[in-house]
This record gives structure tokens, sequence and C-alpha cells, in this order.
């Protein structure tokens, strides 16, 4: 029954396998060109019923050797969890979602994506059976956040969330790390400023680790086609 999802895979993949214990096939090999891969795999997602990502490079043993249960998909309420990860303390009150923009070309943004992160890095490329790229960090039972939730299913619930404000798309994976193309990100500063708050529930560490400050993190996301999330 594990590689029930796997039964038929698109063609002419390089080869591969099953993670035993996860719901994911993955590259045997480091691909050399990784964004070719998962470009095509990527306009073949809806086909194959299968979503690709960039698995991001690790030192020893890559981080999804081990199995892990899937987490389920539900919905929930992005706001009132954004909310409840709102630091309390040297923050003002918890701003509330952003606006949404329009995105202009989702899957485009992906492919660009993709293309920039491969470059000079030599990436294993994954499958998971996941109708959009939001998903596939419950159903891999991705544990990169642990420090912020143990379920993984509510990071899927944001992403999915971004996915439909931002034009957002899961693009690369690592052990902790999260990398996302942005078809429509924010344009002003105001705007940038209440993404921004969203990130910083979604992800402290963005914020009190890897900026100068708040606003000058705010200040990186206009216009920023990709965010990138890493949690200590």
């Amino acid at each position: 029954m594990e590689n029930a999802p796997f039964a038929s895979l698109p063609d002419d993949l390089p080869d591969g396998g099953v993670v035993p214990g996860r719901l994911l096939w993955v590259t045997d090999e480091e691909q050399e060109e990784p964004d070719l891969l998962f470009t095509r795999l990527y306009e073949e997602r809806h086909e194959t019923g299968l979503y690709p990502l960039l698995l991001q490079p690790a030192d020893g043993t890559p981080w999804y050797a081990s199995p892990q249960q899937p987490r389920p998909i539900v919905e929930l309420d992005v706001e009132a969890l954004l909310r409840s990860w709102w630091p309390q303390d040297d923050m003002p009150p918890w701003p509330g979602l952003a606006e949404p923009s329009v995105p202009s070309d989702p899957d485009m943004a992906a492919v660009e994506c993709a293309e920039l992160l491969s470059i000079g890095l030599d990436m294993a490329v994954g499958l998971v059976p996941a109708s959009r790229g939001a998903d596939t960090v419950a159903l891999l039972g991705w544990d990169g956040p642990v420090h912020q939730t143990q379920a993984t299913e509510e990071i899927s619930a944001v992403l999915r969330s971004w996915e439909d404000r931002f034009g957002a798309r899961v693009v690369m994976l690592g052990g902790a790390t999260l990398h996302l193309s942005v078809a429509a990100p924010p344009s002003t500063p105001e705007h940038a400023r209440a993404v921004a708050a969203e990130h910083y529930a979604f992800c402290h560490d963005n914020i009190d680790q890897n900026a100068d400050s708040f606003d000058s993190y705010a200040e990186s996301l206009t216009n920023a086609t990709q965010w990138e999330f890493w949690w200590d």
C-alpha cells in the first residue's frame, strides 16, 4: 500500500524510489540541473497528481530519510492561528491578516524561483502525492518548524492561505527551511509591513535571528518574489 500513490510515475524519471515510511518519491542522486526536472514535473502535476519539490542538500543523511507519519489536511482559521502565534511581549497588538494581492502568473513564478534556487547547487528532487504545494509539508510529516508547532497541518493551512492571497507556491524544502515563490508580493511599505507581521507570527526566527529589525525585514519584502523561512 505504501507505494500505491506512486504506482504510475511520470516517464523518463532519473533513478529513484519511495522513501520508506514517507509519502515521498525521491531521486537516488542529486541532480546537476534540478530546476529542469522540477519544471517538467511541475507542469505535469495535474495529470500525475504528484507535486515536485527541490530538496535542499544537507550534510550527512538527508533530512527526509527517516520515516514520518503524514499529518491530516484540515481547514483551519488562519487568522486565529497566526494570532495565537503572535508574540505577546515587545510587540504591538496583532494587526490581523494582510490584504490579498492579485497574482500575475504563479506557475511562472514557481519555475523562475526553482531556477534561481538551483544556481550552483546539485539537489535531489522529490514527488509528493498532493494537489497543491501547501499540502506537501503536512503529507510529508515535515518537522522543520517543530519548535513552533508539531502540528504540521497548521503550517499547511497558512501556506494554503498564502497560495490564495499572494500566489505563493512551495518550491524547496530543507530540514528546517522553506522556500516559496511569490507571484503577488506586497508592493507598498504599508502592505509589506502587514505581510511581515504574518511572517513574524509564522516564523519568529526569520526576524529575531536573521534580520536587523522588524522594519528592515518588512522593507525587504517589498516586491520580493521569494519568501524564505528558517526555524532554529
